[in-house]
């Protein structure tokens, strides 16, 4: 079994990397979170495709969010990330994303992307607390014409085990 990479107590978050045996569970996770869930097989292929980092969180004993990420040179991806509704409000999206972004600074990213719906202030909020500013937008970019906001972030280089994480908004 996977050490936990972040243990919380009483709540007793634990955040590890998803493997292609949780697809099933992501799927599940994917299902509950979006309107427009991406299919089981779809996940499975961001599970095993290069440059995936993909997180699961458990509140033991179960999975209740994770986080699809993806980097390629220097530069890396958010493309998912979705907590239970009734878990949601707790800090579980604040936790996959810090331990994302760590990650991927620690496999040489500098800049991170992600799309989000113009009408999810909820999202958009998580992503100006952690640095995140919008860079553009697509419009009608989703199935139902909605708007997505392009935005970015500044990856500081990793830093020395125990140091708290930083990073620099894109300017």
């Amino acid at each position: 079994m996977t050490a936990p990479l972040y243990q919380t107590s009483p709540a007793r978050l634990r955040i590890v990397p998803a493997e292609v045996r949780h697809g099933s569970v992501l799927a599940e996770l994917e299902a509950a979170c979006f309107p427009n869930p991406w299919s089981e097989s779809v996940l499975a292929g961001q599970l095993t495709c290069p440059g995936s980092l993909s997180l699961v969180a458990h509140q033991v004993p179960d999975a209740v969010g994770y986080a699809l990420l993806r980097t390629a040179a220097d530069e890396g991806e958010l493309l998912r990330i979705g907590v239970l509704p009734e878990h949601r409000s707790r800090g579980i999206a604040d936790e996959l994303l810090r331990e994302g972004l760590r990650r991927l600074r620690k496999l040489g990213a500098r800049l991170c992307h992600l799309e989000v719906r113009e009408d999810n202030p909820a999202a958009i909020g998580l992503y100006r607390r952690h640095g995140f500013r919008s860079v553009g937008q697509r419009t009608g970019y989703y199935p139902d014409g909605a708007t997505a906001l392009l935005f970015a972030h500044r990856l500081a280089p990793p830093m020395a085990e125990g140091d708290p994480q930083s990073g620099a908004p894109v300017s």
